[in-house]
C-alpha cells in the first residue's frame, strides 16, 4: 500500500527495544501530501492497532546521502 501513497518517498522504521517503543519516519515530497497520508481516518486506523500517534511534520531543507 505503501507504492500508492502519492509523495511518500520513503518509511523508516524504528526501534527501541529496550524500552519497547517503535513507530517510523515518514519523507514525503511536500508536507500537504504527508498531512494527506494521515488522515483522521489512518489515526484511526493506527489508533485501533497500535496506540495513538504522536504525528509531528517537519522541514527537510537538507538531506545528506552516502551512497
Amino acid at each position: 500500500h505503501y507504492r500508492d501513497s502519492k509523495g511518500l518517498i520513503r518509511k523508516n522504521y524504528i526501534a527501541d527495544m529496550e524500552n519497547y517503543y517503535s513507530g517510523g519516519g515518514y519523507c514525503f515530497d511536500t508536507i500537504e501530501n504527508a498531512k494527506i497520508w494521515f488522515d483522521d481516518e489512518r489515526v484511526e486506523w493506527i489508533t485501533n492497532r497500535y496506540s495513538t500517534p504522536n504525528i509531528q511534520f517537519f522541514e527537510s531543507p537538507v538531506a545528506v546521502d552516502n551512497v
